[in-house]
């Protein structure tokens, strides 16, 4: 007798854009499951659920998933980048990403990555937590996450009052999570960020 699967959130949640059906079947889940590779699995995931969304700038949500993966030369930070958003977003919980197949120290970064606006309503508390959990790879990923959210790139369509209010929600976190990743002997250099929408 095979074991069923129960998923919480990853086979509930309503894709607008497709008549309301969910992102992903139980049969696609199955699929997604069954890929070795949980690089490919990852980019599987965020390509359905990010494919066609945009951000603030009307740039493709999914490119911001894919640069903040492409600053880091380990698999296990580049996959962490592809799904550093994915639960915040309300794509799939923690436990659909085990059921998936991703190992704890995955999961657990994704845990740390994941703001609760709740527990967390401001965003230097948020930070200070992370810093806390002492989690290079958590950090390491947010470092890239709000290097991107704060870059040129992704802020320069916007209004200078919304490019101002963006630049200091990040500039003293990312300074804050360097000097953490430094005490804790951890290297806090990625890979140049990449130019591109």
């Amino acid at each position: 007798m095979s074991h069923v699967i129960e998923w919480e959130v990853i086979s509930k949640k309503a894709n607008p854009e497709n008549g309301n059906k969910p992102y992903f079947s139980l049969s696609d889940l199955e699929k997604i499951k069954s890929i070795d590779c949980l690089y490919t699995k990852a980019l599987a995931l965020v390509g359905r659920t990010y494919g066609e969304k945009t951000d603030l700038s009307q740039m493709k949500a999914i490119n911001h998933c894919n640069r903040v993966s492409d600053c880091f030369a380990t698999e296990v930070e580049q996959i962490v980048g592809l799904l550093h958003d994915f639960v915040e977003d309300g794509f799939a919980s923690l436990n659909d990403l085990r059921n998936l197949g991703f190992p704890e120290p995955i999961v657990e970064a994704i845990l740390l990555l994941t703001r609760d606006k709740k527990v967390f309503p401001n965003y230097d508390d948020y930070i200070t937590h992370l810093i806390l959990s002492g989690n290079v790879l958590a950090m390491r990923v947010k470092l890239a996450d709000m290097l991107d959210n704060s870059s040129i790139l992704r802020t320069e369509k916007l209004s200078a009052e919304r490019q101002r209010k963006i630049l200091l929600k990040y500039h003293d976190n990312i300074c804050r999570i360097q000097f953490a990743l430094i005490d804790l002997k951890a290297d806090y250099k990625l890979l140049k960020l990449k130019k591109g929408a």
